[in-house]
């Protein structure tokens, strides 16, 4: 899992982009992607995750609609975001029937 936030942060980046894109080559009409959350420094503070952010955005742009997001634990306690994307567009299967 590439980690978002920190050094590698734009290869984690275009990597969600391309898997977007190889989904969509392989006909799939859902996607889903763990993207590691960034956790405030105070728990119970406001803030925005701009990775997730950032991440979600790059995935759209590729064609796809969040539609389900849900927090979870992975592994060593980093929370991660799993989204579930569905097609949008003019080459989904339910807009070519």
């Amino acid at each position: 899992m590439a980690r978002l936030g920190g050094d590698g942060e734009g290869e984690a980046q275009e990597q969600l982009s391309q898997d977007a894109r190889t989904a969509i080559e392989r006909g799939y009409q859902v996607y889903v992607a763990y993207i590691p959350e960034e956790v405030p420094r105070k728990y119970k503070q406001v803030h925005t995750s701009w990775g997730a952010t950032e991440a979600i955005n790059r995935i759209e742009q590729e064609g796809w609609r969040l539609e389900r997001m849900l927090e979870s634990m992975y592994g060593n306690g980093v929370r991660v975001l799993t989204c579930m994307f569905r097609r949008h567009g003019p080459d989904r299967v339910e807009d070519a029937l």
